[in-house]
């Protein structure tokens, strides 16, 4: 009985978490586009095309901004603008009650690259998967899948962001 009650309260808490990017190859089946150097991005823009929470794309806008801050200065200007695809969240109540046993959140993410006059230089897509298991309950699950979205974003960029982890 105690190994059985160990287990349980195991899956209640355990967590797991993954953020993978894949890039897309530009229309017409060519290479990959070649890193032209570093970036500097002047304006981030963001929308919907799945149900999200009506604060989503401007949270996400910010914390992509916070990660971008942290860059050194210089690089050939550009304009990101992402597309939230997907996007789930489970509650903070179910969490606290199923854990694990809820289910994992998920924020799929579409991010694209311009330079001034409009041409695509890169497109890329983040995919975050977690599973915080009872933990959930205790934290914001949408700023902590923003936050990874963002810090990946500008880690695939060559941005070591320094913002909020």
């Amino acid at each position: 009985m105690p190994r059985i009650l160990a287990a349980v309260g195991a899956a209640l808490l355990l967590a797991a978490c993954s953020t993978s990017v894949k890039e897309t190859l530009p229309l017409g089946g060519g290479p990959l586009p070649a890193s032209a150097g570093p970036v500097q991005v002047r304006t981030v823009t963001g929308r919907a095309t799945a149900r999200v929470p009506q604060n989503l794309v401007p949270q996400l806008s910010r914390a992509i901004q916070l990660q971008l801050a942290a860059a050194p200065g210089g690089g050939a200007p550009a304009d990101l603008q992402f597309d939230v695809l997907e996007y789930r969240e489970r509650s903070a109540q179910a969490r606290a009650i199923a854990g694990v046993f809820m289910g994992g959140d998920r924020i799929r993410v579409v991010v694209t690259l311009r330079d001034p006059a409009g041409a695509t230089l890169r497109t890329f897509e983040v995919d975050r998967k977690s599973n915080p298991g009872g933990f959930g309950a205790l934290i914001d699950q949408q700023q902590a899948l923003t936050d990874a979205v963002a810090k990946q974003i500008a880690v695939s960029l060559g941005v070591a962001g320094q913002g909020r982890r």
